[in-house]
């Protein structure tokens, strides 16, 4: 196994920094890759973090993964990249200060664009040149706090059949079955529909690296490699507790201060108060109601100065 030019012989652990662009002054981009090989054959795990640069949650739940397994007993490889949107890691904000797009709805990427269109399509080649699953870890970032759920492409193939149990395995206990078109030009997306099984893990936020969303995140990856037989253990794949079909992201209307009534991972009914919008002064300028109903909080805005048309949340539409 080669990555970056780098070398890795099985039984071995590497860090690698693998160029993928660069910066104005003309030095290299570098991505922070480590991998774990085993001295057996089996799946190449590729899981990355922070392909939003303010969600960090992912990249301290990779270390705990890491930290937790013994190559000796592993079979096949995982393959970590602690932060994958490096230029928007920098900037300390979700997209990429060089122009300001969002790299996971631009997949499989152009090389004869911007930054992130660049990013987009090099990062693609690099994993699918590898990668026989793949992970994308994901948290609120600096805005939002959202409950720890799994994703993964709806359809009808053995990718997608294995991306459920992918996303089961998680043991988040809320799955959301996606067919919605803005998700077409993810990656996981793109990756499933190539046969790669692909599953996506929401939790965290606030600007913050917490223990519970960290575990949840290691653990994520640490079950899936048990399914995979990767690693000793049985990983259980059960029915989820909640399952979500798809879901009403919701934005304010008049600009103010937030303050929300309710905390993520709570279920809805339609005309629930969800928080408020006031004043300076502290009246109340807009209340905001679930539309869905029934439905379940995956993601709040917890940030509280909210000019009009800010990202408030989401909210996962409940299957019957």
């Amino acid at each position: 196994m080669e990555i970056g030019g780098t070398l890795v012989a099985p039984g071995t652990v590497a860090e690698v920094w693998v160029p993928i662009g660069q910066a104005a002054d003309g030095t290299d981009l570098k991505l922070p890759i480590k991998v774990a090989r085993g001295a057996k054959a089996g799946s190449v795990l590729w899981v990355n973090a922070a392909i939003h640069g303010d969600e960090l949650e992912g990249t301290a739940g990779l270390w705990e993964a890491f930290r937790q397994i013994d190559v000796g007993a592993l079979a096949g490889a995982l393959v970590g990249v602690m932060i994958t949107n490096m230029s928007a890691f920098y900037a300390m904000r979700r997209t990429s200060p060089f122009d300001d797009l969002d790299v996971n709805r631009i997949f499989p990427g152009d090389r004869a664009r911007s930054h992130t269109w660049q990013l987009a399509h090099d990062y693609k080649r690099l994993v699918e040149a590898h990668a026989t699953h793949y992970i994308d870890l994901h948290g609120g970032g600096n805005y939002h706090d959202v409950v720890f759920y799994t994703i993964y492409r709806d359809g009808d193939s053995p990718a997608v059949r294995v991306s459920r149990d992918m996303a089961l395995a998680c043991g988040s206990g809320i799955t959301w079955r996606s067919s919605d078109r803005w998700l077409d030009q993810g990656l996981f997306s793109l990756l499933t529909a190539q046969g790669i099984p692909c599953v996506i893990v929401e939790c965290g936020g606030e600007g913050r690296v917490r223990p519970k969303n960290v575990n949840d995140h290691a653990n994520s990856i640490l079950n899936v490699m048990r399914y995979l037989r990767m690693i000793p253990g049985t990983a259980a794949v059960r029915e989820p507790r909640i399952s979500v079909s798809s879901a009403d992201f919701f934005f304010s209307q008049t600009g103010g201060i937030w303050t929300p009534d309710r905390k993520v991972g709570e279920v809805l009914r339609s005309g629930d108060l969800v928080g408020t919008m006031r004043d300076c002064y502290g009246a109340v300028r807009e209340e905001v109601r679930c539309g869905t109903p029934n439905g379940v909080l995956l993601a709040l805005r917890t940030y509280a100065a909210a000019p009009s048309g800010s990202s408030l949340g989401i909210i996962g539409v409940i299957e019957h």
